[in-house]
């Protein structure tokens, strides 16, 4: 249900065509910023994996990594597909993988399945009350700031969603690692969190946030061993900023 809601607006024009014109498969929110991404699938099919940035006028290297549109553009040349359906397919397809995760991600909090299948309805389709007071509060963030709002989030680009899957296998692994101390869950949680920093690096503030914070506060209460509280730290933050310092290192040299 979700998922065709969501699909409700590019369903109903591409099966609506108006004469002399084109659906260019874009809706109001970000729409500038779609052809952006349609140019790194572009990209990818041609044969790259480090992209350029192409709405700007100047010479430039091409060091752009972003591992979404990588995967995407190879797909859409494998499939011989153009890359404006690759968009939205992937989209949709990241939707399902994001369902998947969603749930076993609250599986961690609630025991009683009602419970568990109430936040999930809450998660995908709840907001705020922007389309109501938009007449006195026109600028609420939950009416254009896709990312504030997981519906919102899964009518973007594929990587929107796949930023919120990843903080979600990153916490989901964090915690693992926090009840049994296993380095490699600490790992797999900073695969996560670097290929988050090359789609979504601002994302990482709410991911340190919540990871610093949630430690000292476990600390004090000694829900786990301190020991383990360290060794995740010690771990990902390190390995979080080693993305962030390619990005910062890319944009003073491009």
């Amino acid at each position: 249900f979700v998922i065709i809601l969501n699909n409700l607006p590019l369903i109903w024009d591409l099966s609506n065509p108006k004469e002399g014109f084109v659906f260019l498969g874009r809706h109001d929110i970000n729409s500038q910023d779609l052809y952006t991404y349609v140019s790194f699938i572009e990209q990818g099919k041609q044969g790259r994996w480090l992209f350029e940035n192409l709405y700007m006028s100047e010479q430039q290297e091409p060091r752009l990594f972003r591992p979404s549109y990588i995967l995407i553009g190879k797909a859409a040349w494998l499939l011989n597909i153009p890359s404006i359906w690759a968009y939205h397919l992937a989209r949709i397809a990241l939707t399902v993988v994001f369902f998947l995760v969603l749930w076993r991600f609250l599986g961690l909090f609630f025991r009683a399945q009602l419970e568990q299948i109430i936040a999930y309805v809450f998660t995908l389709s709840a907001s705020g009350i922007g389309f109501a007071v938009a007449r006195w509060a026109g600028g609420s963030t939950d009416v254009w700031i896709p990312e504030s709002v997981t519906f919102l989030a899964l009518a973007e680009a594929p990587h929107f969603i796949l930023a919120q899957i990843l903080m979600l296998l990153g916490f989901w692994f964090y915690i693992k690692g926090l009840k049994i101390g296993d380095i490699k869950q600490y790992l797999y949680a900073s695969i996560a969190f670097i290929t988050l920093s090359f789609e979504h690096p601002f994302n990482l503030g709410v991911v340190l946030g919540a990871i610093l914070t949630s430690s000292v506060w476990l600390f004090v209460l000694k829900r786990y061993k301190a020991a383990y509280l360290l060794k995740g730290l010690l771990i990902i933050i390190p390995i979080i900023f080693t993305g962030v310092a390619y990005q910062v290192l890319e944009l003073y040299q491009n």
